[in-house]
């Protein structure tokens, strides 16, 4: 049994408490959730009455000392994720962190090393790489049925600026760690690794960037355009243009349906992604399964593609002039 700790008490942690529970419920009762931890112990007991949590910890240090919790799945903000995951390393807890998984590929790297140190598990939670659908959109991109990919574009944009976590730099907000990471992770899983040709964006006033887009090259003969923001709302669609047709993907945040295209514009296949939970169940199994068979990272996310990703952000930054206080 691995017992899990749930770190922050927001919506994120919320949404992946009900589905753990829904999983147990179903069957799958490989894990348990046995902890809550917040700065705020009201919200602690508040969150471990509606979910029926036992252990309520009124701060971090005191659940990441519980020695039987197993795992912490981090759910604070993304600006604290990087002092979040080495406490939890430092205290002998394999983590599972909501992306991204740091602000800068330094603190990314330094959570692997020291993740490698403690001999212990370490992976970022980017949904939609763990997704079954993943491996359908690969499977039938590189099936040759539509002859190579070469133009693939993606967007998410959603109109969420009226969060204040997002609108202050002090949070590491703005669009591209928040949305942006989506496009990136989409084009990264059709193509592998990428140049970043040019990133261009929109700041507000305090420098924070309210949407962008990216133009990315690939070795594999690919090219890339994407969007991402948090000031319009996009449709979401994935499109991979191939020689002999394109592929579309109805939601890239969270692909339900990939539908097939002829060179005519006639649809000749579509698949569907199974039913699921929320989506997060899959991330959960995959680290429970890792832990269980003492692997210290997954096979969905390995540390390399965390590293990838964050190294590709850096550039972005570089180019958009983006900092953030937490580095």
């Amino acid at each position: 049994m691995i017992n899990i700790g749930i770190l922050g008490t927001g919506h994120m942690a919320q949404k992946m408490t009900h589905t753990m529970q829904v999983m147990r419920m179903g069957g799958y009762r490989e894990f348990e959730v046995s902890a809550v931890a917040s700065r705020n112990m009201e919200k602690a007991k508040e969150f471990g009455r509606r979910y029926g949590i036992s252990g309520v910890y009124g701060s971090y240090e005191d659940m990441i000392g519980d020695p039987d919790i197993d795992l912490v799945y981090i759910s604070t903000p993304q600006s604290c994720h990087y002092a979040d995951s080495c406490a939890c390393l430092r205290g002998g807890k394999s983590i599972l962190c909501e992306k991204p998984m740091a602000v800068s590929l330094k603190q990314v790297m330094e959570i692997f090393e020291l993740a490698r140190k403690k001999d212990l598990f370490a992976a970022e939670a980017m949904w939609t790489r763990y997704m079954p659908i993943r491996q359908v959109i690969s499977d039938t991109v590189w099936s040759g049925k539509i002859g190579m990919p070469r133009f693939l574009t993606a967007s998410l944009c959603y109109s969420v600026a009226y969060k204040e976590r997002l609108m202050d730099p002090k949070l590491a907000g703005g669009a591209l760690l928040e949305v942006g990471v989506y496009p990136l992770n989409f084009s990264d899983m059709v193509f592998g690794g990428s140049d970043l040709v040019s990133a261009f964006g929109l700041k507000d006033h305090q420098g924070l960037d309210m949407q962008e887009t990216f133009t990315l090259t690939h070795g594999n003969g690919g090219i890339s355009v994407l969007s991402s923001g948090i000031i319009s709302t996009s449709a979401r669609y994935g499109s991979i243009g191939c020689e002999e047709g394109y592929i579309r993907v109805d939601n890239i945040n969270n692909p339900s349906k990939v539908e097939v295209y002829n060179l005519n514009h006639q649809l000749k296949e579509i698949f569907y992604a199974p039913s699921q939970i929320s989506g997060l169940e899959y991330e959960v199994r995959e680290a429970v399964e890792c832990i269980k068979s003492r692997k210290r990272e997954t096979v969905s996310m390995p540390q390399e593609d965390t590293i990838r990703m964050m190294a590709l952000l850096d550039k972005i930054r570089v180019q958009l002039n983006i900092s953030y206080p937490c580095e």
